[in-house]
């Protein structure tokens, strides 16, 4: 599994993480991997890897009139996550996955489809995985068919902006305080969805938190300078989308907007120190909420 693709790898661990000695900055901490699920470079990852197994254990649900995946724990703490999905949307399961384990963690976990079931194909994520045994032949449709991919693609950006996501998302938190009795929202987003983290943060009165992996798009120093509540960024050392240089003015316009609070910056460069997207999430949330 590369960098920015949805993984429920690691959930086992995930699923139970204990409370970090220190507290998390209450503006932003971002969280730099060196070597990441086999490759240290984004974006290429978001369009490659492979669907996880396993049985999604959620339920398909409408929340604020918005189709969603709903996972419920056994042992509520009051609170919820909203998972910000990628391209490939909520049906993806790799997502449902990790949804179920925020629902293991006691959050109810709920991931919405902002983009009205006009969703990229899953299976692109595995065309890539099958190059190294195919036959020239084999090799050269399975680039086609990446191409074609491609294509698409730039014709599904325009139709979904980021502002419609915004939208949603606010949208279903406000349900889940208002219907579910949930305290506080935090949400965790990746690639596309790191960008609607970014603006959902400067929404203090709808969410208390965020997590964004591989966060995309990102208007540096504007989008951070307008975040209102804590959020951890997790970053690929190389990343087109969010390079050394958005990370260093995404880190000096938190620090200009929040002189008096703390942020940091941390390094994982050891392969086995592999901090867990899901579970640093949850290490955060616990903090806030």
């Amino acid at each position: 599994m590369h960098t920015c693709s949805l993984t429920a790898t690691n959930a086992a661990q995930a699923t139970h993480v204990d409370r970090p000695q220190a507290r998390f900055p209450s503006t932003l901490h971002i969280v730099l991997r060196k070597s990441w699920y086999g490759t240290p470079r984004a974006c290429a990852g978001c369009v490659t890897g492979s669907l996880d197994a396993g049985s999604p254990r959620g339920v398909d649900t409408s929340i604020a009139g918005v189709d969603c995946y709903l996972s419920n724990p056994s042992k509520p703490n009051g609170h919820a996550i909203i998972l910000a999905s990628d391209i490939f949307g909520y049906r993806l399961i790799n997502a449902r996955l990790i949804t179920d384990v925020f629902a293991d963690n006691g959050y109810l976990a709920v991931i919405p489809d902002y983009f009205k079931s006009d969703l990229l194909d899953p299976r692109m994520l595995e065309l890539s995985d099958s190059l190294p045994d195919q036959s020239v032949f084999g090799k050269l449709q399975t680039y086609a068919q990446l191409a074609g991919h491609v294509v698409g693609m730039a014709a599904w950006f325009p139709r979904h902006p980021v502002s419609h996501a915004v939208e949603v998302v606010t949208a279903v938190a406000g349900t889940l305080r208002a219907e579910h009795g949930v305290k506080n929202v935090g949400v965790q987003g990746y690639c596309y969805g790191g960008k609607v983290c970014a603006l959902m943060a400067a929404k203090p009165d709808v969410v208390n938190a965020v997590c964004a992996a591989h966060p995309s798009i990102l208007k540096v120093p504007e989008d951070i300078e307008a975040m209102k509540v804590p959020a951890l960024f997790l970053c690929a050392e190389r990343d087109s989308h969010f390079p050394e240089q958005k990370r260093t003015g995404a880190m000096q316009a938190s620090q200009r907007t929040a002189p008096g609070q703390s942020t940091a910056s941390t390094v994982y460069s050891s392969p086995k120190s592999n901090p867990g997207r899901q579970g640093l999430c949850l290490c955060l949330l616990r903090e806030v909420c």
